[in-house]
């Protein structure tokens, strides 16, 4: 509201803002006033230096060896897997799919899964606060320069029991990085609000940065696949291909390497369509 929007799909504009001129596209202007009562300053609310440094205390969660390593994400499948019937009635994924990618998200943010997909609602009221919190941060930039009158008492109740509930696991985190007086030989689970905390010791920083990570990962996956699915079961010859495809690559039941998940093209088209084509969920 009050500002003027462009909208592209040119490839050269896109590359532009994201890549070869990245510096001189920022967000900080539009999101940072809106969002900051929530998850104040990081990579999703400023620009220049600041952005650079938020997304620099991420880089050792996300390098080739963590990301290969898909153990959580096989046992909380498994356990989504256990809750669809195998008597052929028709099953709904979407709320099976979006509490799989909850559980894995928040184990690998925090350390803790929500357990959704065991039936435990013991972080259904966070779950809801935190949905709150993301809505009225939307509809603060959009309204653009009047957003500070989106500033009810309900929404900042919810920013403020998020901000509670992530400053309860910075602490833990710097607990447990202050506990360890020498590298360990076992293989540590990959959490970033732990690996973040070997960086930083500034806890707004550690909550801010967590929370925004959360924004980022919350629902995202879910909402790909749940796509991808969709589309899939609206074209056979595709299903069938991709799925000769993954049998091919993965002959046995172990669990998939990074260069075998590399080497599916069919996959990385199917995914890519998938996200393109995402607006046809809500057809």
């Amino acid at each position: 509201m009050g500002s003027r929007s462009i909208f592209t799909i040119d490839p050269e504009n896109l590359r532009t803002v994201f890549s070869t001129n990245f510096a001189h596209w920022g967000v900080e202007s539009i999101r940072l006033r809106p969002m900051e009562p929530f998850c104040g300053r990081g990579f999703l609310t400023v620009d220049g230096e600041r952005w650079q440094h938020s997304r620099k205390v991420f880089q050792p969660s996300f390098d080739r060896k963590a990301m290969a390593d898909f153990s959580d994400l096989e046992v909380y499948l498994q356990k989504m897997m256990q809750s669809i019937p195998d008597d052929n009635s028709t099953v709904d994924m979407q709320p099976l799919l979006s509490s799989l990618y909850l559980d894995t998200t928040t184990l690998f943010l925090f350390g803790e899964s929500f357990g959704q997909l065991s039936g435990v609602d013991a972080y259904g009221d966070v779950s809801r606060a935190f949905d709150e919190a993301m809505f009225g941060c939307g509809k603060r930039i959009a309204l653009g320069p009047l957003g500070f009158l989106a500033r009810s008492k309900k929404w900042l109740n919810a920013c403020q029991k998020t901000r509670l509930f992530a400053d309860k696991y910075v602490e833990k985190a710097l607990s447990y990085r202050d506990s360890v007086t020498k590298p360990s030989t076992k293989a540590e689970k990959n959490v970033l609000l732990y690996s973040m905390a070997k960086q930083l010791d500034d806890k707004e920083q550690l909550r801010n940065s967590v929370l925004q990570a959360f924004q980022v990962a919350q629902s995202t996956t879910s909402l790909l696949v749940e796509n991808v699915l969709w589309l899939a079961s609206k074209h056979s010859g595709v299903w069938q291909t991709l799925r000769k495809e993954v049998l091919e690559q993965i002959p046995d039941s172990a669990l998939p390497t990074y260069d075998q998940l590399q080497r599916m093209s069919q996959l990385r088209k199917v995914i890519t369509e998938g996200e393109r084509n995402r607006n046809h969920w809500n057809h």
